[in-house]
């Protein structure tokens, strides 16, 4: 059983964000560093004026911000400082010896012993399901694009932040609302697989996406200190059992996995 422990946010790590140029027929697209380690995305589009007298040129400047420092804080966060591996990745199930992958479940029926909240994706529910992936230290991407979202929205960097899914894959995204139709300009927050950038970056997130939460940014911590505690102490005598009984499942399974065998169906 892990102690009981506040989650600690590294917020002096200076993560440098990627930088791109994009061109356009009539736009320019450019990454700004305005020195205070966020990146802002400015585009200028020219348009002409035409009078009898003279020809002039106008620039019409919209500043859309990028949060891809951010994300990397989040990622850095959720993976590093707090250790979080995946139950479901072959080097994160073979690096814990199949406790990632027994831990997932286990955190699981934890949170759902504690009622979740009034729905699977509201904030409380998050909390919940994020606060037991952190204290046993394994998740899977569900989780993870929770743990992303919660990370981002107690940043309170400003904008908006949401968790989306797709091809049964999840993680977080962070946009202005200026960019909110504009998809490409968004960021991609994926502890999952230790990614941090903006949606045009990686062909992966450009596919059909379903949003299935989204808001604010607001500084609010997420952690919930006496949870796990409280739900660990109402577990039988047995649980251990199948705690082992899982993490011996998933470590063969990783390891069939890592030598190319097929392990479909076979959970």
């Amino acid at each position: 059983m892990y102690q009981l422990k506040e989650p600690k946010r590294n917020k002096k790590q200076a993560l440098g964000g990627a930088s791109r140029t994009k061109k356009g027929d009539s736009s320019y697209y450019g990454l700004i560093n305005n020195g205070t380690n966020v990146i802002a995305q400015r585009k200028f589009r020219e348009t002409a004026s035409h009078n009898s007298a003279d020809t002039t040129n106008q620039q019409e400047a919209i500043q859309l911000k990028s949060y891809v420092n951010e994300a990397k804080q989040a990622v850095n966060t959720i993976r590093n400082t707090y250790g979080v591996e995946p139950g479901n990745r072959t080097e994160g199930v073979l690096k814990t010896g199949g406790t990632s992958f027994a831990n997932v479940t286990l955190g699981r029926f934890l949170a759902l012993s504690a009622g979740e909240g009034e729905g699977f994706w509201s904030d409380l529910g998050l909390e919940k399901k994020a606060t037991m992936a952190y204290e046993l230290k394994s998740a899977n991407c569900d989780e993870f694009g929770m743990m992303a979202y919660l990370e981002m929205r107690a940043a309170g960097t400003g904008g908006s932040i949401g968790i989306e899914q797709q091809s049964g894959h999840t993680y977080g995204i962070a946009f202005d609302d200026e960019n909110k139709d504009t998809p490409a300009d968004q960021t991609i927050v994926d502890p999952w697989v230790k990614r941090a950038e903006l949606r045009a970056d990686d062909v992966y997130y450009n596919q059909k996406r379903t949003l299935s939460k989204s808001g604010k940014s607001n500084g609010a911590g997420w952690y919930m200190k006496d949870i796990y505690g409280q739900q660990m102490a109402k577990l039988n005598k047995d649980w251990k059992l199948k705690w082992e009984s899982d993490a011996v499942l998933g470590f063969n399974l990783a390891t069939k996995k890592k030598k190319g065998e097929d392990i479909s169906g076979m959970y």
